[in-house]
């Protein structure tokens, strides 16, 4: 590395004085190095006093100069040259750092695709210009956030199919919020028909979620939740939005709280109770969401079934009482003994 530098050195000095020589108007010849260093050089105002020509002095020193200059930086040159011409080359193994736009461009495309074909399920249930469809076509647009116009999503909610939907695509929170909207979407006139129902139940199956779902989330948004509306409006409290507020309005405001309260944001000392923030947002956003326990303890829409009749255990044997005590006979009557005869009276 230090060679290099040195040569660039060089070279400029070489270039420097070439350009000097050739402009130099009173320079006619000119003596190059002689009893000094070979980078210093004497003009003369005759051609015939020095040992070379203005010109050639003048070019010489531009050759060198460029020449020790093209060496020093030259492989440089051609590694870099090389890397930008295999990053343009199709199929070539090398790849810029960083994400591929073209490649994150297409995986968005397809999650809309995919997420068009989860609202059309429901929507064509109304058929095109039906408050569903178009509550769909605003919902997609919203999803895109700035990916695709209305017009466009338009477009992906008429051309969707099932094969856009492949398993794996959505982890379990994206799936929850894609039925939440599904829901919302099928609610856009007011109310949920049997057969919006039955296609949004279809849906859910669809997405690996239990049928129930539906239903909690139908009764979330008519204000029917059952023994939980007492914790909706905490709930709403909780994460700063309005009663009724959309799946969007309630993503955004939880996004918000968790970046604000995240314990690894939070110092030492304020990390329990950021932690314990947290679980409280959490808890909110999983209520207002319609989220359902594994364990069914949280589903209010439908009754729990009775628990089953266990079989009443077989009558443990009752210790025999013991015998009475039969009574005694009672003793005969002896009879009594006769009184023992008076003596004669003594005359």
């Amino acid at each position: 590395m230090f060679w290099r530098l040195i040569a660039v050195v060089c070279g400029l000095t070489f270039l420097v004085n070439g350009c000097q020589i050739l402009g130099d108007d009173q320079c006619k010849s000119v003596d190059i190095g002689g009893n000094r260093r070979a980078l210093q050089y004497s003009c003369y105002r005759y051609a015939n006093q020095g040992d070379m020509s203005q010109g050639a002095a003048g070019g010489l020193g531009i050759a060198i100069g460029l020449g020790m200059i093209g060496l020093a930086i030259g492989p440089a040159i051609a590694r870099a040259s090389a890397a930008s011409s295999s990053a343009r080359r199709p199929g070539s193994g090398y790849r810029p750092p960083g994400p591929n736009p073209s490649s994150a461009r297409n995986a968005e495309m397809q999650l809309l695709k995919a997420a068009a074909w989860i609202l059309k399920s429901v929507a064509h249930v109304g058929g095109k210009g039906s408050p569903e469809w178009n509550r769909a076509r605003d919902a997609l647009f919203a999803l895109g956030d700035g990916a695709v116009t209305p017009t466009q999503a338009a477009g992906l909610l008429d051309a969707a199919s099932s094969a856009d939907l492949k398993p794996g695509m959505f982890d379990l929170d994206a799936r929850q919020i894609l039925l939440r909207i599904a829901v919302e979407v099928a609610f856009a006139d007011g109310k949920v028909n049997a057969a919006e129902k039955t296609a949004l139940e279809e849906l859910a199956v669809r997405l690996r979620l239990e049928k129930r779902l539906v239903q909690v989330i139908i009764d979330l948004l008519k204000g029917q939740a059952g023994d939980r509306t007492d914790d909706l409006k905490p709930a709403y409290r909780t994460l700063g939005v309005q009663p009724g507020a959309s799946v969007g309005e309630i993503r955004s405001a939880y996004k918000k709280l968790m970046l604000k309260h995240h314990p690894d944001r939070a110092t030492p000392a304020d990390r329990a109770e950021a932690t314990k923030k947290t679980a409280e947002i959490n808890a909110a956003y999983g209520l207002l969401m319609g989220r359902i326990d594994s364990d069914n303890s949280a589903s209010t829409s439908q009754p729990k079934p009775p628990p089953k009749a266990q079989p009443k255990p077989p009558p443990k044997a009752q210790p025999k009482p013991p015998p009475k005590a039969q009574p005694k006979p009672s003793p005969k009557a002896q009879p009594k003994p006769k009184p023992p005869p008076k003596p004669p009276p003594v005359k």
